[in-house]
């Protein structure tokens, strides 16, 4: 038996990472009930067949490609817990597992992001979520939801994993569309290094107006092509 510093090194996670394996009930525990209190151990035993639940039918690579990534950032990016993913793992759901050589444990396990947001999230690879799209835009989401609201940008509806609630994204092909055709005054002022109120004054001198209401919007959009052709006029 060891102590959960002992094994969470013996498995290559923090202390956090284990507690949160114990409290799931991924790993037993020898000791007290109660998984926070220091008095538990942890047998050396259970998390050698926790590793090799984990590691079993997984891919060697030598290296990550792109999409490749680890437990820890997999739960980052697709804004889920590390447990759901380790679940997914274990419970064969996942298509395609690998295993970093040269590492060993838990942190050496890598898994494809897209295949793990199309299960937890229900992601499509061929659209982006509201915050993804805000942030290629220039705008905060809430601006995102609201152009979607107003019927300016088509939103398709997803019901995530387990038939939770649904929740909506952007197609890429809409996205590509929408971004061809307008531009956000964020946008225009990280790319032209200039702050908002001279843009809207210049946009204003050459009667560019917003291409949506700014209130209802939350943000400002102007035509690219009203744009161009107020700069060749000029």
């Amino acid at each position: 038996m060891g102590d959960q510093d002992v094994s969470g090194k013996h498995l290559g996670v923090g202390r956090h990472q284990l507690i949160a394996l114990i409290k799931a009930g991924l790993i037993e525990t020898l000791g007290a009930n109660n998984p926070l209190a220091m008095r538990n151990f942890v047998s050396k035993t259970r998390v050698e067949e926790f590793t090799a639940r984990l590691t079993a039918d997984v891919k060697r690579v030598t290296r990550k490609v792109a999409g490749q990534v680890t437990i820890v950032e997999a739960a980052l990016r697709a804004n889920c817990t590390q447990i759901a993913i380790v679940k997914l793992i274990l419970e064969r759901k996942l298509s395609w597992v690998g295993k970093l050589e040269r590492r060993r444990g838990y942190n050496s396990i890598l898994v494809d992001l897209a295949e793990v947001r199309l299960i937890v999230h229900g992601v499509d690879p061929d659209a982006m979520s509201m915050l993804e799209f805000a942030n290629r835009c220039g705008m905060r989401k809430e601006a995102a939801r609201a152009l979607v609201r107003l019927g300016h940008l088509r939103g398709i509806s997803v019901v995530r994993g387990g038939g939770q609630s649904g929740q909506v994204q952007i197609e890429v092909a809409e996205a590509d569309t929408f971004h061809k055709r307008y531009v956000s005054l964020g946008e225009l002022g990280r790319t032209t290094r200039k702050g908002y109120r001279v843009i809207e004054r210049e946009l204003a001198s050459l009667d560019v107006l917003p291409a949506f209401d700014p209130k209802k919007v939350g943000a400002y959009f102007f035509d690219r092509e009203a744009i161009r052709f107020a700069n060749q006029k000029g």
